[in-house]
C-alpha cells in the first residue's frame, strides 16, 4: 500500500495502475484512497495525469450518488482537484477539465460554486483598450465565461453576476472569446427573461455599435476591430435570430410575435449571405412555415377550415431533410453547444412537421391522427432548450393563443359535439353544391363530405347507446394527452368531449 502522504508514491503507483483502457474499478483503492487523491492533487497542475484524476472523480462521484454512496468522503478530493484545474495554465488542459465538471451534475453540484467564483473574475474580457492578448489567455477567458454560463444554468453560478459581465464587454473581441459571449446571449434568452440591453453586447461585436475607449484608437487597432468584426459576424447574427424567436415565443401580442419572427428571418437571411450554413438555411425555412401558417390564422377573425391553413407538408418534410443532413455533417461536434444546436434544429423540424400535419389530418376529418401529433407541440420549445435542467416554463403562449382557437375549431367540428359537427357537415354540403353549380370539381368536398356524414351518423348513434362508449373496450380509452390537456385548458366543454369520446391510447408515438 502507498505512503497516502507521499505524492510521489501515490503518483507513481497512480501511473502504473493505468493500462490504456478505462481505469481500474479499485483504482482509487489501490493509490491509498480518496485521502491520497486529496494530497496528490496540488502536484498534477499541468500535468496529463490530472485530467485522468478529475475523469476517475466524475465517475466514481456520479456512482455513488446514483447508489447512495456517502460523498462526503469525496468531496476533499474533489475541492482540492478543483484547485488544480482552476491553476492550470494549459489552455487545453483546462478546457477539458472545466468541460467535465460543468457537463457531470453530481461533479458539479460538488465543486460547482467554487469553479463558477474563480471563473467570474476570468471571465472578462481579454481585449480591453484595443491590446492584442495571445490565444492562450483567449481560449481561458472564453471557457471561463461558458463555465460560468453552464453553471448558472444549473443553479451554481448568479445569473446576474453573468449578464454582468456581458454588459461590460465595450469593443471586439478575439473570435474564440467572441463566440463564447453570443453563446452565452443565446443560452441567456434561452432560459431566462433576459432583458433586452443584454443581447446589445452582439452589437459590439459585430461593428453595428461603436466600441468604447478612453483615448482615440490608432489604426492598428481598427484595423484588428474590422478583422474581428469579420470574424464573428455569422455566429453573431445566428444568435441574434435565436434571440429574436426567443422573444417571438415571449410575446403578448400577436403583432409584436409576427415582428420578430421577420426579424429573426432577416438576420438569417444574412447568415446564409455571409456563409453557406446548413442551420441557417434549415431554421429559416422552418420559420418561415411558422411564419404563413400564423399569418394565415391571423388574418381574419373568423375560424377558418384547416384545409385553408398555409402549412405545405411537403415544406415540413424538406425542412426536416435540411436538419438531418445538418445533423450529419456536424456529427463529432466537441463542443457543449453544439448538442444545443442540434436539438433546436432537430425541434424546430419537429414543429413543422406536426404543424404541417396537423393541418392535413384536420382537413381529412381525422381526430385520433390530430391528436397524437399535437401531444407532441407544446415539447418543442422545451426540447430545444440547452439543458436539461431548466424547469421554467415560459415561452410560446400567443403561438398557442393563435393555434389554439384554430385547431380547437378543426377539433370541434371533427370531435363529436354533435351540433358542431352537424354544422360542419352542413357547411361542406353547401360547398359542394356551391362547387357543382359553378361548374367546379367537387370531388374532394365530396369525399370530405361522405366522410363527415359517416362521422355524424355514428356520432348520433353514440347517443342513442347505453354502457360501453364507442371505439375500443373501456380499459383502452385515454384520458386526453397532458399536452392536449394544456392546450385547450380554457375550452373546457372541447376537453370534456375529447375525453368523452373517440379519443383512444395509441399503440405507438410519433
Amino acid at each position: 500500500m502507498p505512503d497516502p502522504l507521499d505524492p510521489a508514491v501515490t503518483g507513481a503507483e497512480f501511473l502504473r495502475s493505468l493500462t490504456g483502457g478505462p481505469p481500474p474499478e479499485d483504482l482509487v483503492d489501490r493509490i491509498g484512497g480518496w485521502d491520497a487523491v486529496e494530497v496528490l492533487a496540488p502536484t498534477l497542475v499541468d500535468q496529463p495525469l490530472l485530467t485522468v484524476a478529475v475523469s476517475l472523480l466524475a465517475r466514481d462521484a456520479g456512482r455513488a450518488a446514483a447508489t447512495g454512496g456517502n460523498l462526503a468522503q469525496i468531496q476533499p478530493a474533489a475541492l482540492a482537484l478543483t484547485d488544480a484545474v482552476l491553476g492550470s495554465s494549459d489552455p487545453l488542459q483546462f478546457t477539458q477539465n472545466i468541460n467535465t465538471i460543468c457537463a457531470e451534475t453530481v461533479l458539479a453540484g460538488m465543486v460547482g460554486p467554487k469553479v463558477a467564483a474563480t471563473c467570474l473574475t476570468l471571465a472578462v474580457a481579454p481585449r480591453t483598450d484595443g491590446d492584442d492578448p495571445p490565444p492562450a489567455a483567449v481560449i481561458r477567458h472564453a471557457v471561463a465565461l461558458e463555465a460560468l454560463a453552464r453553471l448558472a444554468v444549473q443553479g451554481h453560478a448568479s445569473k446576474n453576476k453573468l449578464l454582468g459581465v456581458l454588459e461590460d464587454v465595450a469593443e471586439p473581441q478575439p473570435r474564440r472569446y467572441a463566440q463564447a459571449v453570443v453563446r452565452t446571449v443565446g443560452l441567456a434568452f434561452d432560459h431566462w427573461t433576459a432583458d433586452e440591453d443584454v443581447a446589445d453586447v452582439i452589437d459590439i461585436l459585430t461593428g453595428e455599435k461603436a466600441p468604447t475607449y478612453k483615448t482615440p484608437p490608432a489604426a492598428d487597432v481598427l484595423a484588428r476591430n474590422d478583422e474581428y468584426h469579420r470574424d464573428i459576424a455569422a455566429d453573431a447574427l445566428w444568435a441574434k435570430a435565436n434571440v429574436e424567436i426567443a422573444r417571438a415565443l415571449r410575446s403578448t401580442q400577436t403583432a409584436q410575435m409576427l415582428d420578430r419572427l421577420t426579424a429573426a428571418l432577416e438576420a438569417l437571411e444574412l447568415v446564409t449571405a455571409l456563409d453557406d450554413r446548413g442551420d441557417a438555411k434549415m431554421l429559416r425555412s422552418t420559420l418561415r412555415l411558422l411564419q404563413d401558417l400564423l399569418l394565415s390564422l391571423t388574418g381574419s377573425p373568423a375560424p377558418q377550415d384547416a384545409a385553408t391553413w398555409k402549412a405545405s407538408v411537403a415544406d415540413a418534410e424538406q425542412a426536416a431533410r435540411q436538419a438531418r443532413e445538418f445533423a450529419t455533417g456536424a456529427y463529432g461536434l466537441n463542443h457543449w453547444s453544439g448538442d444545443r444546436k442540434l436539438a433546436v434544429l432537430e425541434g424546430w423540424s419537429r414543429l413543422a412537421t406536426d404543424l404541417a400535419w396537423l393541418r392535413d389530418q384536420l382537413s381529412r376529418d381525422s381526430l385520433y391522427d390530430a391528436a397524437v401529433v399535437l401531444d407532441n407541440v407544446l415539447a418543442i420549445y422545451s426540447a430545444s432548450r440547452s439543458y436539461a435542467v431548466t424547469r421554467s416554463a415560459h415561452g410560446i403562449e400567443t403561438v398557442l393563443e393563435v393555434l389554439r382557437p384554430a385547431i380547437a375549431t378543426g377539433f370541434a367540428a371533427r370531435a363529436g359535439m354533435l351540433r358542431h359537427l352537424n354544422d360542419h357537415t352542413e357547411r361542406l354540403r353547401q360547398r359542394v353544391t356551391a362547387a357543382l353549380e359553378a361548374g367546379n370539381d367537387a370531388s374532394e368536398l365530396q369525399k370530405r363530405l361522405t366522410t363527415a356524414e359517416a362521422v355524424l351518423g355514428d356520432a348520433r348513434a353514440s347517443l342513442l347507446q347505453a354502457g360501453e362508449p364507442p371505439g375500443k373496450p373501456l380499459q383502452q380509452v385515454a384520458d386526453i394527452p397532458p399536452l392536449l390537456a394544456e392546450l385547450f385548458g380554457p375550452h373546457a366543454s372541447l376537453t370534456a368531449a375529447l375525453t368523452k369520446g373517440r379519443l383512444v391510447t395509441p399503440t405507438s408515438v410519433c
